[in-house]
């Protein structure tokens, strides 16, 4: 077999590939008789159908199966072996005059287009741009806030008789009315849960701020108590689907069931000892001493993320990428399902590239600055994940190494998972690589000034 390449000027390649009849013969024939030895036809003694009756029934499926077998298996050795970058996979050029007939075996020709994954040009990283990394000032108010948010998650949860308020949970029963007012007869019910504080409208909030255990509030329309979208609301606070919800009126009598309310934990050296371990802090003044480091830590994290996102949002915005449009384009027509339309495909393009063109650029710089996971750092960043994933729970995994251990082996053969976790060691590695190559300057904000720079 002989195999060319035309490199287009459309960052496109034409492969060409001239199959020859002793290319694929002698494997036919084989293919051919192993079918016959196999067939059971009425008629014949299994073994003993005709040849020619076999080669007239499958022939030219055996035939056109063969050369499709050797075609793909040449393209993708002759792209691996020359180290072509393709994007997508080669996309074979109909021919509509080619006939496949095991009558007339002889020589065909098949064509393949390739698209060229384009040179970046990656001048722009030695430019050494500017960026600033926010340093979020924490001071004692901030402090104070989030240790009375500490005392709330670590405080005893209470069960009042009447009168929720504030972040109190609230589980209720709601009974679908009919239109005089009247609890449905036969109509849905159900159990659910909100907080006091997600109610929207002031006479709910009256209404139900008021109420006893077991004392009902009707009319209660659940669409407009709360603050999202209708179909959010159906789900999460009725469990009704999409298709169902209108079938369900809007108005509901609401039971109280249940008051949860969380009181906050008293400081004391229980409650050190409970947050931080026996001993490790002794006073309230160690105790906001160690809670500033905490935020300090967690808020240089949120900020050194923030210039992440601005560094690999500056540089995909400023490398520009050429891709072969015209080629992509055919190729996600090709790949897709016959009944996504083309208009949905030109929407879905633009997107698409502009993933792509991010995906190369950042390709490209891994590549410029070697950087690679190798295999032991993608299996302790999975047991990092399993055992922070635990923790947080309230589950540590460090005390059973044989079911971490268990876990991470499982983890590591799912290829989905396998590759985001790659996927977020390379992102660190760009991330710190090209951190030496900008200048960053640092700026003290507010937390609610950096909050509003995210939004």
């Amino acid at each position: 077999m002989k195999i060319s390449k035309e490199v287009k000027d459309d960052q496109t390649a034409l492969l060409t590939l001239e199959v020859s009849q002793k290319d694929y013969e002698t494997k036919v024939k084989q293919t051919l008789k192993k079918y016959a030895a196999q067939a059971e036809i009425k008629g014949f003694r299994k073994g003993k159908v005709p040849a020619g009756m076999i080669k007239k029934m499958y022939g030219n499926a055996v035939l056109a199966d063969e050369i499709q077998h050797l075609l793909g298996h040449k393209v993708n050795d002759y792209i691996r072996e020359n180290e072509l970058e393709i994007l997508g996979q080669p996309l074979p050029i109909v021919n509509p005059d080619l006939q496949i007939d095991i009558n007339q075996m002889g020589d065909f020709t098949f064509q393949y287009e390739l698209g060229l994954s384009p040179e970046v040009d990656l001048k722009y990283v030695d430019t050494k741009p500017k960026f600033q990394k926010y340093k979020i000032t924490v001071d004692d108010e901030l402090v104070s806030k989030e240790i009375e948010n500490m005392q709330m998650r670590m405080g005893e949860v209470e069960h009042p008789e009447s009168k929720p308020t504030g972040k109190d949970a609230v589980e209720v029963t709601l009974k679908e009315l009919d239109d005089a007012g009247n609890v449905k007869e036969g109509g849905y019910e159900h159990k659910t849960a909100f907080g006091f504080d997600q109610l929207k409208l002031k006479k709910d909030q009256t209404a139900i701020g008021k109420m006893k255990l077991d004392s009902t509030y009707a009319p209660f329309n659940v669409y407009k108590a709360f603050d999202k979208p209708k179909e959010e609301i159906a789900k999460a606070f009725l469990e009704l689907d999409a298709e169902v919800m209108e079938t369900v009126g809007t108005a509901f009598e609401l039971t109280l069931n249940k008051i949860n309310r969380v009181g906050a934990a008293e400081i004391n050296q229980e409650y050190f000892d409970k947050l931080y371990g026996e001993g490790k802090v002794n006073s309230e003044e160690e105790y906001r001493a160690k809670v500033k480091e905490e935020l300090e830590n967690y808020l240089d994290q949120a900020a050194d993320n923030r210039l992440r996102a601005d560094i690999f949002k500056k540089f995909s915005e400023e490398i520009d990428v050429e891709l072969p449009d015209a080629f992509l384009q055919k190729w996600l027509k090709a790949t897709r399902d016959e009944k996504v339309s083309e208009a949905d495909i030109d929407k879905e393009y633009d997107i698409f590239a502009a993933d792509l063109k991010t995906s190369l650029v950042f390709g490209a710089i891994a590549k410029q600055g070697e950087l690679q996971v190798d295999a032991e750092e993608l299996k302790g960043k999975v047991r990092e994940n399993i055992t922070q994933q635990f923790q947080y729970y309230g589950m540590p995994l460090g005390e059973n190494e044989e079911m971490l251990e268990s876990m991470v082996q499982r983890f590591m053969s799912d290829e989905k998972q396998l590759r985001q976790t790659h996927d977020q060691l390379m992102d660190t590695k760009i991330f710190e690589y090209l951190k030496g190559k900008v200048k960053v300057s640092d700026k003290e904000v507010s937390l609610d000034d950096f909050n509003a720079l995210n939004q």
